[in-house]
């Protein structure tokens, strides 16, 4: 593991950490600020409103500026925007400030994309799941550490605390991640590409602006919408159509505008979509019926079961050299497999607490190591614009984790948690069973493809 894989691991769990770390201090924010705790309440609701955002919106721009810039820059607005809520006096000033907490904690996301945009040539899954790790370590201990600073120091201290963890991050990552001119073993941005970069890095010149020495080196005389399946192949890209695609020049509200688009164009992001979220769906219903079942037992109990997550943060770097060695569907279909064994020992009861506990241990591995490989496949489709395919996909997938949180409360009112956790093995069930389907008849993906150099230290 690189050193700057590690960075972007640390960094992609120190910031999306900030969604939750407040959470545990509600009370003694409602109480300090002279507020209900209702209005308090929509703290975390605003930062998880700006990360939905911060996925829609800026996550797309890790296809057009450079990694070291474009992380430190989001570092630096979450540091600040942690200060502002850190000396916020009234509740509008610290509900605002989450909003732009939680759209600069998508840098988390961002950090993903970079890291499988520049990994060697099959170890792509390997480095998406280490930064998943990181994301992961940094939700389920955010809670403890953001609890603990705030018993310790108080909770405008313990913003600030997280606040110099990002400065600190901001500055790391522009020292160390890959900037526009000062790699020479990758290519510039391919929005705006210089010929020095195109010489210093020996490749071919952007796909949007195909010259003729290009083309005669590839062999092929085909205009930039013509291309044949062996220069797509070659390229690893995608099918150049009319219309469709970013071109030189072309506006960043433009690029917004045709995210939808590749929803349409990639069958295959339809169907990891439609997978992605039914298994999101059924990992949320699981968690939030769970808070909300074991209430009575107060939040120590249930901060002790989420512990359990621990395994899915342990078997993900082992998943992504797995998908790495093996392709997406295969490692999906296995990980599905023991996250709906988990599920069904969920269905069993809450009455044993190691059984619980085995249960939710397996839902968090398996469906922590298929999210690894579904993002993987995503980046594989084009990976000069994997940025832009990353969005389309969390947007949709977390919209339908929402749902599941949602459904949570009516259904365990209705049908009580274990007919809740038969919703959620049926949701699984059919992730499996339209993923299956997806891949029916195709050949297994390959993910050594044509893209970027690795980082380097």
């Amino acid at each position: 593991m690189t050193v700057v894989r590690l960075l972007l691991a640390t960094i992609a769990g120190t910031a999306i950490a900030n969604n939750y770390a407040i959470q545990p201090a509600l009370a003694t924010v409602a109480a300090d600020l002279g507020a209900g705790l209702t209005l308090i309440g929509l703290v975390p609701t605003a930062a998880l409103a700006g990360c939905m955002a911060g996925f829609a919106l800026l996550l797309p721009l890790t296809d057009r500026i450079a990694a070291d810039r474009l992380v430190a820059a989001h570092l630096a607005v979450l540091a600040t925007a942690l200060t502002v809520a850190a000396i916020s006096s009234h509740p509008a000033v610290l509900l605002a400030a989450y909003l732009v907490i939680g759209a600069a904690a998508s840098v988390a996301a961002q950090a993903g994309v970079i890291a499988g945009r520049h990994a060697p040539a099959g170890q792509r899954t390997a480095a998406i799941a280490t930064v998943a790790a990181g994301m992961s370590a940094g939700i389920l201990l955010s809670r403890l550490a953001g609890g603990g600073l705030t018993d310790l120091l108080g909770w405008r201290w313990m913003l600030l605390v997280f606040a110099a963890v990002a400065l600190t991050g901001a500055v790391a990552a522009k020292l160390l991640l890959p900037g526009s001119r000062s790699r020479a073993s990758r290519t510039a941005s391919p929005w705006r590409e210089t010929r020095a970069d195109r010489d210093r890095a020996s490749r071919t010149a952007s796909p949007w602006r195909e010259t003729r020495a290009d083309r005669d080196r590839a062999g092929r005389t085909a205009s930039l919408w013509r291309e044949t399946r062996a220069d797509r192949d070659r390229a690893a890209g995608p099918e150049a159509v009319p219309g469709h695609g970013p071109r030189a020049g072309q506006t960043y509200a433009v690029v917004l505008a045709e995210l939808p688009r590749q929803l349409c164009r990639h069958r295959a992001l339809r169907w990891a979509v439609a997978s992605g979220g039914l298994w999101y769906f059924a990992f949320h219903l699981v968690w939030v019926t769970l808070a909300l079942a074991l209430a009575p037992l107060g939040p120590t109990v249930i901060g002790l079961y989420s512990l359990a997550g621990l395994l899915g943060f342990a078997v993900l770097p082992y998943a992504g050299r797995v998908t790495d060695r093996f392709d997406p569907a295969t490692v999906i279909a296995a990980s599905l497999l023991i996250a709906i064994t988990g599920a069904t020992l969920l269905a069993t009861g809450l009455d044993r607490p190691a059984v619980t506990a085995s249960g939710l241990a397996l839902l968090d591995a398996g469906l922590f190591a298929a999210q690894a490989a579904n993002q993987s496949r995503i980046q594989a489709l084009d990976p000069r614009h994997s940025g832009s395919l990353s969005s389309v996909y969390l947007v949709l997938y977390f919209s339908v984790g929402a749902v599941g949180a949602a459904l949570a409360a009516p259904l365990l009112h209705t049908v009580g948690w274990r007919g809740t956790a038969l919703v959620a093995l049926t949701a699984l069930l059919a992730a499996l069973v339209v993923d299956q389907t997806a891949v029916r008849g195709e050949r297994p993906q390959r993910l050594e493809r044509d893209e970027p150099a690795p980082l380097q230290t």
